[in-house]
């Protein structure tokens, strides 16, 4: 499944998930939309690429990968249904041909019940998964992987109506606890990963926004607790600190205490650096 893991990865590379409606209104401006976000890759070596994600109604709607030299490699095309909810993800190689399909699919709830991944380029089916809500507030996870094979795993669902566990084989491979809608701790195989936030300030978009309020969607849009990412709170607060990988984000604030900017640290060294541009 690591064409599911760098699908989500492209996506939660610029954001905070989130299923929380907090919101920032100023009673004399309007409040702005965010338009894009530009990410430069810094301390990772020779070759990382560039990325550029373009929003439409506060939407990711295009999401541009640039080489070293900033030339375009790849881009992903977003589409949504009547309903704003993200239904599919296009992706295109420079000269625009058609490289592969993702197709979302949501019950009468909103849920998500399946995610299939196509390879247009060689004309095979990639992965897919599929989701089956059980009567005792648990989530059966199917997937097949053209190359890994099959998996399976349960998700349980809390009493605040989050996903905090994820079993496979009958072990608990993640964990996690909230302080209101904040991701503070996550337990893995690897470790234990603690969370800090910033006081003030609010990401102008979070995956409420293309998946809907149905919040165990978060976590079924990866098909894990713990996805190939540094991002995974469910709160629209700034992670200010990330310690188990001693990552360390320092923000620029506008009046509306939306981001600016964001330099993100691993190690006390310059991984990220990222522009956010509003109208």
């Amino acid at each position: 499944m690591k064409k599911l893991n760098l699908l989500v990865g492209i996506l939660l590379g610029f954001i905070i998930l989130s299923c929380s409606s907090d919101e920032n209104t100023n009673s004399t401006s309007q409040v702005p939309q965010l338009i894009r976000i530009d990410r430069t890759s810094v301390g990772l070596g020779p070759g990382s690429p560039i990325q550029s994600a373009e929003f439409i109604n506060n939407r990711p709607n295009i999401i541009n990968y640039f080489d070293e030299n900033n030339n375009l490699t790849y881009y992903f095309v977003y589409s949504y249904n009547t309903n704003d909810l993200l239904i599919e993800i296009d992706e295109f190689y420079a000269n625009n041909d058609h490289r592969s399909k993702t197709e979302i699919t949501y019950d009468s709830q909103n849920r998500i019940i399946q995610i299939k991944n196509e390879n247009l380029e060689f004309n095979y089916t990639s992965w897919t998964v599929d989701y089956t809500f059980n009567s005792d507030n648990t989530i059966s996870s199917y997937s097949e992987s053209y190359f890994s094979g099959t998996q399976e795993k349960t998700f349980i669902i809390n009493s605040n109506g989050y996903i905090d566990k994820e079993i496979i084989d009958g072990q608990e491979v993640v964990s996690t606890e909230y302080e209101n809608s904040r991701l503070i701790t996550k337990t893995t195989t690897f470790g234990v990963f603690n969370y800090s936030y910033l006081e003030t300030g609010i990401f102008p978009f979070t995956l409420q926004n293309i998946l809907g309020s149905n919040q165990i969607n978060v976590v079924l849009y990866h098909n894990t607790l713990d996805p190939d990412t540094f991002l995974s709170s469910l709160s629209t607060d700034l992670v200010s600190e990330v310690s188990f990988y001693n990552i360390e984000n320092l923000y620029t604030i506008n009046e509306f205490s939306f981001p600016l900017t964001k330099t993100e640290y691993l190690n006390g060294e310059i991984i990220y650096e990222s522009e956010y541009s509003y109208e």
